[in-house]
């Protein structure tokens, strides 16, 4: 067949969730937040991030705590791009934002963890902040900070960084430059760990220093973000307990916000990364993707809905992502992978079985890419590292009973591996119900049948389908 009618005609995909954010080389190009999208939650954390510059705020010291790959360093480059008063070439989203935001306005001092002490790398991000800046002045403290970065003791060191903070934030505020500091930590963790194997070298007070300082700024805001993987009391987990405390207490000082995009507005960022041509589909295929999507929301596998009715609107824009799988693919990138990394890397993966070859060997009438050919991929790319998991007893299982049945028709193993999907994410919401499991099947690239008749054969006949009751299930 021609080219001319594959699926990967319509897909105009975006290059900007094809890699990570690397918060310091990212800032000064400006087109590494193109076509941002900026969903409901994120808009949220921006207000609260904004009310922060107010006079009088006390709220100055944040931590924003996700998963792996959640897009965290990218919402703290955002913030950086927006709070900066050179900032240039802002896509919409964010210049809307930046409007709805006017006290934001502030020098971003951006420090991506190492193993190093922390005071050290803010003193060297300062520096490289004020160069950057319009700001010709520099404050005395910064000659003396970085003197004492060389040659003094840790505690001497911490204590200047304060102070250099503290000088920077004023200076920028008189000399009307913006009105303070917003000082990001990105990949903290990496700090911490620097700290609890080195505590000679940086003191973990620092930071409850640091948020202290923050907190009583006053009219020249010093602001601090930082960005984990995990709570503070993880990197002290090792420690006796006493360490234990004294972490918890230092990490309390730190205003605590989860960084978890709902289901619901993931679908929003997919079809930003696909950006299909939805007026060249034909009105089947988007009747097709809302009903799938209407499904979905039904057996309430995107959890609480807020606007169906903009889900199934959007449902076309993901072709040719079934919607009933993406909710799939995100609980299974969550526990297996790195969560929207690992989404958008399946998105834009090369690999034979993933959606890129899907869309350069199918027309645009052959039908959705579905949980079963997902399994395909998870079997060719990532099922090695499966084995090595404490589940690979499970995963074997699964390979073994559709390895046996794979001389039997197409329908029959399409449905064993979309049960065996399921099985593997053993996820209370997400079950191999009847309904769901012929949902799953429908308008995927497989010959017309009678989906029930064949589970029903796999059930009753063949028996290696196994119904674990309404909670649970089908299983292999």
């Amino acid at each position: 067949m021609s080219n001319v009618n594959r699926i990967k005609t319509l897909l105009q995909p975006s290059q900007r969730f094809a890699r990570s954010v690397h918060l310091e080389r990212d800032f000064r190009d400006s087109t590494a937040l193109s076509q941002y999208v900026v969903t409901d939650r994120v808009g949220q954390l921006f207000r609260r991030f904004g009310s922060a510059f107010a006079i009088g705020s006390t709220e100055r010291a944040w931590r924003i705590t996700g998963d792996y790959g959640t897009g965290k360093s990218c919402f703290a480059l955002a913030l950086a791009r927006i709070c900066d008063p050179k900032s240039l070439g802002l896509p919409k989203q964010l210049i809307d934002v930046s409007k709805s935001l006017p006290k934001a306005n502030a020098i971003p001092v951006l420090v991506t963890g190492a193993r190093e002490p922390i005071s050290a790398a803010i003193i060297r991000a300062i520096e490289e902040s004020l160069n950057y800046s319009s700001i010709k002045k520099r404050p005395q403290e910064l000659s003396q900070a970085k003197r004492v970065s060389k040659e003094a003791s840790p505690a001497e060191r911490d204590r200047y960084a304060i102070q250099l903070l503290e000088a920077t934030s004023r200076l920028v505020c008189e000399s009307k430059q913006g009105n303070g500091i917003l000082l990001i930590l990105d990949e903290l963790g990496k700090s911490l760990e620097f700290a609890t194997q080195h505590p000679d070298q940086q003191d973990i007070t620092f930071l409850q220093v640091l948020a202290e300082t923050a907190s009583r700024s006053g009219e020249a805001p010093l602001v601090v973000l930082g960005i984990l993987h995990q709570g503070f009391s993880a990197y002290a987990e090792k420690m006796e307990a006493n360490d234990q405390r004294e972490w918890d207490k230092i990490g309390g000082r730190f205003e605590e916000l989860l960084f978890d995009q709902p289901l619901e507005q993931l679908v929003a960022l997919v079809a930003s990364a696909f950006r299909v041509k939805v007026d060249q589909l034909t009105p089947a295929i988007k009747r097709a993707a809302r009903e799938n999507m209407a499904k979905a929301i039904d057996l309430g596998w995107f959890g609480a809905v807020t606007n169906r009715q903009s889900l199934l609107d959007q449902a076309p824009s993901i072709f040719p992502l079934q919607p009933m799988l993406l909710p799939v693919l995100v609980k299974f990138f969550s526990r297996f992978g790195q969560n929207e990394r690992s989404l958008f890397s399946f998105l834009y993966s090369s690999e034979s079985n993933a959606i890129r070859a899907f869309a350069e060997q199918h027309d645009i009438g052959d039908g959705f890419f579905g949980i079963h050919q997902f399994y395909d991929y998870v079997r060719s790319s990532i099922g090695s590292r499966l084995h090595t998991r404490a589940l690979s007893s499970r995963w074997s299982q699964i390979e073994s009973v559709i390895d046996a049945s794979l001389g039997g028709n197409i329908e029959e193993v399409a449905m064993l591996k979309t049960v065996g999907v399921l099985n593997m994410l053993d996820d209370q919401k997400l079950t191999a119900q009847e309904d769901a499991v012929l949902a799953a099947l429908e308008k995927t690239c497989l010959p017309k049948c009678d989906f029930a008749a064949t589970l029903s054969k796999l059930r009753n006949k063949k028996r290696v389908l196994y119904y674990r009751g309404s909670s649970g299930g089908y299983c292999l």
